[in-house]
């Protein structure tokens, strides 16, 4: 990495920024092309990459990359467990699913590198692991053999229905907070760092429960009066509203995906202040 690192930025202002512009708009086409991203996804991680890249070299650049290739391979993996038609986005991400999972990352990166605090790198490191940890949770628990249980009531629920838990989700849920903290820790090998990834690693892991909690409680859900079952769609195809019938409409899937990342990284701030 500090090769990498001393090459890229050894190069002179603003052509430095050129080569990060032109590096990071290659990956984000790639991802295009896969269809792990959408166009305005594209812009969107391009936005984060160039500042992660920027702010914490190719260490953040990593980070980043691992989760949107970890859950792209997952999703691959799970794509052919997903039945019926509950939730609002499936597939690519878009701009604002990309800003609800990598915002908070985007804004520690850049507070670390105006002010070389830990704090901030713990911000971006919670983000970072709640993300990948909600992310492993839903792919790698619709994988199960067992129908999923909404964490309200433990009743069974349909698979991909917010606020159903299996319990390989919740063992992917953690796996997933461990090892963007393993690799935040591997990577930034500062004063006091695998103490801190500990606390991320808990925090993202607790902010992938609350968005099962939220996604249970306060997440908007509908019931398609033509099928009879619930779904996190506000509307048919043909744009005939559905009965809101749990939740606020203004959470939706992307809401909660902010929300309990914001859990996430206030939790491990509260943790970290202890030490």
């Amino acid at each position: 990495m500090r090769i990498l690192d001393n090459l890229l930025f050894s190069i002179e202002f603003p052509w430095s920024l050129v080569l990060i512009f032109g590096l990071m708009l290659v990956l984000c086409l790639v991802f295009i092309k896969a269809k792990a991203l959408t166009v305005s996804g594209g812009f969107a991680a391009l936005a984060v990459g160039i500042g992660c890249l920027w702010c914490l070299r190719f260490e953040g650049l990593l980070v980043l990359l691992f989760f949107f290739l970890s859950a792209g391979v997952l999703g691959k993996l799970s794509q052919g467990q997903k039945k019926g038609n509950y939730e609002k986005k499936e597939g690519a991400r878009d701009a604002v699913q990309v800003f609800a999972n990598g915002f908070l990352a985007l804004l520690g990166a850049l507070g670390y590198y105006f002010t070389n605090d830990s704090v901030f790198l713990v911000i971006f490191s919670a983000g970072m692991a709640e993300a990948n940890s909600d992310t492993w949770a839903g792919e790698i628990g619709r994988l199960s053999k067992r129908q999923p249980v909404s964490i309200r009531n433990l009743q069974p629920v349909e698979k991909g229905l917010s606020g159903g838990i299996t319990a390989l989700g919740i063992i992917g849920g953690f796996l997933g907070s461990a090892t963007v903290s393993l690799l935040v820790g591997i990577l930034f090998p500062i004063p006091k760092i695998w103490m801190l990834v500990s606390m991320v690693c808990l925090a993202g892991f607790f902010g992938c429960l609350v968005d099962s909690l939220l996604g249970a409680f306060a997440q908007a859900l509908y019931l398609d009066d033509k099928t009879d079952l619930l779904t996190e769609r506000d509307k048919d195809q043909d744009g005939r509203p559905f009965e809101l019938v749990r939740g606020l409409r203004w959470i939706d899937n992307d809401m909660v995906n902010f929300m309990s990342n914001l859990f996430a990284v206030v939790l491990a701030m509260g943790l970290v202040s202890w030490i």
